[in-house]
């Protein structure tokens, strides 16, 4: 019995190896990049992204053209219109790369930070943006 078993599964796999090999490594790639895509449309994301780009202290920190990462790590809890989100990003400019700690809060369907921070890798001490 054991014999017909492993030979069924040797048998199916050689059928669909070819399709479900690329499928266990495509997959959570791609379960990933939305999950990424996801938390970065996000309003809390989006402002806080705003906050950056326009700051001069960023600028001056990082260089220009800073760039946020492909990783966000952290939560984003909404109940209807209001919500909370807790996200760490790291941000790369010219002259430094940092990580970026957001806080915000959703009421009546609008995002507002509560806190930013950046930790620059070069100096690793924390720059509060908005408190």
């Amino acid at each position: 019995m054991n014999e017909q078993r492993s030979k069924n599964n040797k048998q199916w796999f050689a059928k669909n190896g070819r399709w479900f090999i690329p499928l266990i490594i495509i997959g959570p790639m791609v379960l990933i990049s939305l999950v990424m895509s996801l938390i970065k449309s996000s309003g809390a994301y989006e402002i806080a992204m705003e906050v950056v780009h326009d700051s001069p202290i960023i600028e001056g920190l990082l260089g220009e053209s800073v760039k946020d990462g492909f990783f966000v790590s952290g939560s984003i809890e909404v109940n209807g219109s209001s919500g909370t989100a807790d996200l760490s990003a790291s941000l790369k400019g010219q002259k430094d790369s940092a990580k970026l700690y957001i806080r915000a809060v959703k009421s009546e369907d609008e995002w507002n930070i509560i806190s930013l921070k950046m930790r620059p890798k070069s100096s690793g001490e924390i720059v509060v943006l908005i408190e």
